[in-house]
């Protein structure tokens, strides 16, 4: 194994260790906020952070890939003045755009509570909410760095404290706010998350500034460096930030109408709300929490893909990009399958929702479409496609906004599920042709077939021998770890049949060489 693909592979597994114990750690606290919070609050709450979303994409703006591919881009090219001098650029751009987002937030706060979100209870987290935007923002300066120097242990290491003191925050505030109704539950929520993201970019700060003083950054001669601008800064980040602010804008506006359009179908606001976070903020958790593990080689795919295109490495874009779809399909289709088998026992056992488990299992087809998606969506962006990602993501907000009041009347919360699928689909079929012009590689019918066939083995033994639903964790964990544990044996079965496979054809066609040899000597 090369240094690169080990390097590659060191930094993945670190990241998805994180990431998945904090997202571990998230679904368990989500369902701890489920049982004290109620299907209601929740629903406000996520309601709440649908909005904030919005203004979180103007704080930021682009400046965290924007790093990541600047810093690759010069430190592959050896120029390390280079690189700080767009290191304090960025944090520059940062400060301004997430002072305006939070100036923005803080000053529209009582219109947007009375007449978007149309609840002044979500007034005061909203206020809340506005004062974290510039620590965030800066903090996805010093996140993009520690990816571009492929260190993202340290990165991984500040996520997870902030997370435990998230976690430690928001459970003392919310024993102390609880009693005085779903208004302060939302706000202890909102200020425990706060906090911990306050305190994890002067982590972050600290942790760069230490980064660079044990690793400096190589130095030219002063004839030879590159003198920089704000130029290379702003051709990636405003192509993306301007996809992200009409995206964003259209994500909110889709969310603000959900429970409008579930009350059309005939819910109560209550109602509506409790559906609306039993999809959102129940099942949706559960869908793409094996995401945790995907998306931390996803975001390392950026500066991979951008150094192979700097130096031309055509051969090496391919290979890469067939080993993610391969790895990707794989483990799509295994997470697919165990939510389909699973479902409804994930929601009844975390949630006490058998709601929230009818959609999990709704939405299981939709997981390998999701994974590849996200996949893709980090490939176009290492090569540079990041005006085609912003069209493509308005176009599919935009469908989405249509559907969501052509079906959600109709087929009420499900209908939202079916809205999901279309756009997904759409998403990923764009993002993937762009993907294949600019790369050249893509999907084949053997990466389809080659998973189906362990992944559908287990799943088929599972139906067989049923065991019976689980009624808590213990039972639901177990019954999780021996599909893993058939689909990881019917893999091992499969492989091991095709190295054999392989193998005998090798040996076949070494007898045939060897005999044409004879015979050609013999003069025939």
């Amino acid at each position: 194994m090369n240094s690169g693909k080990k390097s590659f592979l060191l930094n993945g597994a670190t990241l998805a260790a994180a990431a998945l114990l904090m997202r571990t750690v998230s679904v368990s606290f989500n369902a701890y906020t489920v049982s004290r919070v109620g299907a209601e609050g929740i629903g406000l709450f996520t309601l709440t952070m649908s909005l904030y979303g919005f203004f979180l994409t103007l704080a930021t703006s682009g400046v965290g890939l924007a790093l990541t591919r600047l810093v690759a881009d010069a430190i592959s090219r050896g120029d390390g003045d280079y690189a700080r001098a767009m290191m304090k650029r960025c944090a520059m751009y940062a400060l301004v755009c997430g002072s305006a987002a939070s100036v923005a937030l803080f000053s529209f706060a009582p219109f947007l509570s009375a007449h978007v979100l149309h609840d002044m209870r979500t007034l005061p987290s909203l206020r809340l909410l506005s004062l974290g935007l510039v620590p965030i923002s800066l903090s996805s300066v010093f996140s993009g760095y520690f990816i571009a120097v492929r260190r993202a242990a340290r990165n991984a290491a500040v996520q997870v404290a902030e997370q435990w003191i998230k976690i430690a925050l928001t459970v003392f505030l919310l024993g102390r706010m609880i009693p005085y109704g779903v208004t302060y539950a939302c706000v202890a929520l909102v200020l425990g998350g706060m906090i911990g993201e306050c305190l994890s970019c002067v982590i972050l700060l600290i942790a760069c500034r230490v980064d660079y003083l044990h690793h400096p950054l190589a130095r030219r001669p002063k004839s030879e460096r590159k003198k920089p601008g704000l130029r290379p800064l702003l051709e990636i980040s405003v192509p993306i930030a301007g996809g992200a602010y009409a995206r964003s804008a259209l994500v909110t506006l889709e969310h603000m109408l959900i429970p409008v359009a579930l009350a059309m179908a005939g819910s109560d606001r209550a109602g509506a709300l409790a559906s609306y976070g039993a999809l959102h903020s129940m099942a949706f958790p559960i869908v793409v929490y094996p995401m945790a593990m995907l998306s931390s080689f996803a975001s390392l795919l950026v500066p991979e893909y951008t150094q192979s295109l700097v130096r031309n490495e055509k051969k090496r874009l391919h290979h890469m990009t067939a080993e993610s779809f391969s790895a990707t399909l794989s483990f799509a289709l295994a997470v697919g399958a165990a939510f389909l088998l699973f479902g409804e026992e994930l929601g009844v056992c975390l949630y006490s929702s058998e709601e929230a488990g009818r959609f999990i299992r709704l939405l299981a087809p939709l997981v390998p479409l999701m994974y590849l998606d996200h996949v893709t969506d980090a490939m176009l962006k290492g090569v540079g496609m990041q005006f085609y990602a912003m069209v493509v993501n308005i176009a599919d907000s935009i469908i989405s906004i249509g559907l969501v009041m052509l079906l959600l009347p109709r087929f009420g919360a499900v209908g939202y599920v079916y809205v999901i699928m279309l756009a997904e689909a759409f998403n990923f079929i764009c993002s993937y042709i762009g993907m294949r012009r600019r790369v050249g590689a893509g999907l084949t019918f053997s990466m389809l077939l080659r998973p189906l066939i362990p992944v559908g083995s287990a799943l088929l033994l599972m139906r067989l021998f049923s065991f019976g639903k689980a009624t808590d964790g213990v039972g639901i964990t177990l019954k999780i770890m021996l599909f893993c544990a058939l689909v990881f044996l019917s893999f091992f079965i499969c492989h091991a049949f095709d190295r054999h496979s392989s193998e005998q054809s090798r040996e076949t066609k070494e007898k045939f060489s060897e005999k044409a040899v004879k015979i050609k000597r013999c003069g025939f």
